[in-house]
């Protein structure tokens, strides 16, 4: 009997405390880590499923891969161009100092500095040029900036006041940066080296310092040679990323080592640019427009207690942001990485849609234990997890391998960013390369894309009628209808038109830039550009008679520049009585001096009159048609006439007229003035003209240019590439956007053949009982292929309305092609439709040769 109450005890007291093991199983929820056991049994499971289906998990992540590994691509030049700061302390303080005024510049002038002061305040644009007494005064008086440093561009040499490396807040890896001692008058010649110089000069040898530099980064002479105190760390090319490479920095006073020119324009003369760039470092504490007011007055006291020769206005001073460099490469990369960050942005949108319309055919076909899985009680919401797990874990892969895409592809990025717009940059003052902002990038990339392929077809794998899933055989249907899946091919096909129509605009634009005539033959053109290094024109005459020389050379002249269109630093001001031009340019011609030959060597056309021989005095000049239609109103023959040139509007005699040229095809041919000079000038661009073979005369010209007593400023280049040159930035964005409409035209394809086949898995029964009853082969397959003709017709209708909005973006690039072009579209359309012919006749050909009996049998 105790027993007997014991047990009822024991029984009373297990109903009323409940079931000892769920109560186990809530306090182990309660205070454990159930929901990372629940991840890793989801991420186990879905790696299994995924083991499972080889071929769906290889054609999935080779998708993503490829869509996240060109986004992330783009996001590390992105990255680099827009988001990285300068590697320097605090660069948030980091401010330029530039001005502006509605008259001509108040000082700070050099020989060309007028002409640069009026171009750009005539475009509204600020100047950052200043005098160095200007720049003085801001140094010893603002109280907003801890720091005000001056820089100055030579091209050969960086001079720098002896504050400015402490204005930037850099130091030097090896040695010491500049004091201002090393700025008073008298100071030994001190030099600090960029790492690019010590690796490419000294091999990085770290005994390098007190070592003296007798040549610059070109290999010219210097006048005097510097010692080494610093060397800068690698990741610092300058404060302007468009104009970055090996760089040698020398304090500003000891002029015994600059060129008499150089010394000069380095000068305390108010009247010439001491200082291109002034920099200072912003107090704590201090706000941008408190500062900027006191640098107007500081400006305006110094420029009115010496005022300059020429006139003025007081100007009004512009604060810029320098924490992440000067803006020159970010305003030349910013519409083609826009370009291409949304070309990347359809290419992941097309996989991404892809993928959905894999994953609901999947998910049809695992209806059965899905539903067998909710029927044991599993909730939707468990499944729905399990299912974008799935889609996680082929995100991640997809990242991953995206990541090493965006490594391999680096090292072509700065090709992009370092050709625009028809110039080329000097170096690239940033590193591209893949860091924890791109991974994080990547990472988020990854969800966001798990999210937007996965959610939908979860969602849809897991909203079944029970009852009919858990039969043997589903019931029969007259008609399949997959309007997920079509829906998703629709899409891959409008973002598909998009990609094919941007890829032939810019072909046709390539091929449009290259049939237009610049008014130069460059077939059988060779040039090369040196540093004279102060010859006479003997020497140059001797460089000329040897060029003749050289097997294959029909004719050899010199310039001081190859040949170019509308360089304001080359711009020759023309004197016309009365003249009042619209526009500041038309004030001015291009010019460039040049020795006789020049135009049959370039193959420039001499209209009328003759060319410069030896014995022709400065006086006479050859002028283009350009400037005959605008300065000489294009009457009569312009040979003979006189034409006055520059600020003293001097008499030149114009003895010859030539064709237009230009050195790109976007540009407009302008006036342009040829001058016959006396004694060489600095820079030297050497050209002959070839017959027979140019690569073999090329090969010949290298080796005859190693030998030359001069310093090469550019190696030897054929008239083709000097012409191609100019349109890199389209040959880029052809190659780029016809591998990604190739890539949209496969992912396409397989989003085709992936709903066609499952389509034909489908209606196996259907389509054995059509065979049955005597359907033709022929007629099974027009069944099939009909099938994929309505969501490719949409989409391509959606497509090309897209791209007639979209394709704005890129009007300013494209060059005698309309961006509604009718044959690109239809280009586009057809190669799209016998794609889509082509994915779709495998699964048709399949679909006809079911076997009747095998059908029947097949649910």
């Amino acid at each position: 009997m105790r027993e007997e109450l014991d047990s009822l005890a024991a029984i009373a007291g297990a109903k009323e405390l409940g079931n000892l093991t769920l109560a186990a199983e809530n306090a182990r929820a309660a205070w454990g880590w159930t929901w990372l056991e629940r991840l890793a049994q989801d991420l186990r499971y879905a790696a299994r499923s995924l083991r499972g289906s080889p071929a769906f998990t290889l054609v999935a992540v080779l998708t993503l891969a490829l869509g996240i590994g060109a986004n992330t691509t783009i996001f590390t030049a992105l990255n680099a161009v827009f988001l990285t700061k300068l590697p320097v302390r605090q660069p948030d303080r980091l401010r330029q100092l530039s001005w502006s005024s509605r008259k001509r510049a108040f000082g700070g002038k050099s020989l060309m500095q007028p002409l640069y002061d009026a171009y750009f305040l005539n475009k509204g644009e600020t100047i950052s040029n200043f005098s160095y007494p200007v720049y003085r005064n801001l140094r010893d008086k603002a109280t907003s900036f801890s720091d005000v440093a001056c820089e100055r561009s030579t091209g050969a040499m960086t001079f720098v006041s002896g504050n400015f490396f402490r204005t930037v807040g850099l130091d030097a890896i090896l040695g010491r940066t500049f004091t201002p001692d090393d700025d008073r008058p008298g100071a030994p010649p001190a030099a600090v080296i960029s790492y690019g110089f010590w690796q490419g000069a000294f091999g990085g040898d770290p005994q390098a310092l007190s070592r003296t530099i007798a040549r610059d980064q070109n290999g010219r002479a210097l006048s005097t040679a510097l010692t080494i105190v610093g060397i800068l760390p690698q990741d610092y090319f300058g404060i302007n990323p468009a104009s970055a490479g090996a760089r040698i920095y020398t304090p500003r006073q000891p002029a015994a080592l600059q060129p008499a020119a150089v010394a000069n324009a380095l000068t305390d003369d108010r009247n010439w640019t001491a200082c291109d760039t002034v920099i200072a470092r912003l107090r704590p504490g201090v706000f941008d427009e408190q500062a900027r007011a006191e640098s107007e007055t500081l400006v305006a006291q110094a420029i009115l207690a010496n005022p300059p020769d020429q006139p003025y206005e007081l100007p009004r001073i512009t604060l810029t942001n320098l924490d992440r460099g000067q803006d020159a490469l970010r305003k030349a990369a910013s519409l083609p990485l826009l370009i291409l960050t949304c070309t990347t942005g359809v290419i992941l949108l097309i996989a991404c849609a892809n993928i959905a319309g894999l994953l609901l055919a999947r998910g049809t076909a695992r209806r059965k234990e899905i539903a067998t899985r909710l029927a044991l009680g599993a909730a939707r919401s468990r499944i729905v997890r399990q299912l974008l797990t799935e889609s996680l874990v082929l995100s991640a892969i997809g990242a991953i391998a995206g990541i090493a895409i965006a490594y391999v592809a680096s090292p072509w990025l700065p090709r992009l960013l370092t050709q625009q717009n028809s110039f080329a940059f000097s170096g690239l003052g940033v590193t591209i390369r893949p860091d924890a902002r791109v991974a994080g990038f990547s990472s988020l990339l990854a969800v966001l894309t798990a999210l937007l392929f996965g959610l939908a077809p979860a969602l849809h794998a897991t909203r079944l009628d029970l009852l009919a899933m858990m039969k043997t055989a589903a019931p029969a249907r007259r008609r399949f209808h997959f309007t997920g899946g079509k829906t998703m091919l629709a899409v891959q096909v409008a973002l598909s038109v998009l990609l094919l129509m941007g890829a032939g605009l810019f072909i046709r634009t390539l091929l449009n830039l290259r049939a237009v005539s610049m008014g130069y033959q460059p077939t059988g053109l060779l040039y090369f550009v040196v540093d004279n290094g102060g010859k006479g024109v003997g020497t140059i005459d001797e460089v000329i008679g040897r060029l003749k020389g050289v097997p294959g050379v029909t004719s050899a002249t010199a310039s001081m520049w190859p040949l170019f269109t509308s360089a304001p630093d080359t711009y020759l001001q023309v004197c016309v009585p009365g003249d009042n031009p619209k526009n500041f340019d038309d004030r001015f011609a291009d010019s460039d001096v040049v020795l006789p030959r020049f135009f049959e060597t370039w193959g420039v056309p001499l209209l009328r009159g003759r060319d410069f021989i030896s014995t022709d005095r400065p006086g006479q000049i050859i002028v283009n048609e350009a400037l005959v239609k605008r300065f000489l109103a294009g009457e009569g023959d312009a040979v003979g006439q006189t034409l006055h040139l520059g600020p003293d509007c001097v008499a030149a005699t114009i003895i010859g007229v030539v064709a237009n040229s230009t050195d790109r095809p976007r540009v407009t041919p302008r006036p342009f003035v040829y001058r016959r000079y006396a004694q060489p000038p600095p820079q030297m661009t050497f050209a002959v003209r070839t017959r027979g073979n140019s690569a073999a005369v090329a090969q010949a010209l290298q080796g005859f240019v190693s030998n030359l007593n001069m310093s090469i400023d550019e190696a030897v280049t054929t008239g083709e590439q000097y012409r191609d040159d100019t349109m890199v930035q389209e040959r880029l964005f052809a190659g780029l956007l016809s591998v990604f409409g190739s890539l949209a035209l496969f992912i396409a394809c397989l989003g085709i053949y992936g709903m066609l086949a499952y389509l034909v898995t489908r209606r196996t029964a259907e389509i054995g009982i059509r065979v049955a009853l005597g359907a033709q082969r022929t007629q099974v397959m027009r069944m099939v292929i009909r099938e994929s003709l309505a969501p490719v017709g949409v989409g391509l209708l959606l497509g090309i309305a897209a791209a007639g909005a979209l394709t704005r973006l890129a009007a300013s690039l494209l060059f005698g092609v309309s961006r509604n072009d009718p044959w690109t579209i239809a280009a586009a359309g057809l190669v799209l439709l016998l794609t889509a012919a082509i994915a779709a006749a495998l699964p048709a050909r399949r679909a006809s040769g079911i076997d009747p009996m095998r059908a029947l049998r097949h649910e």
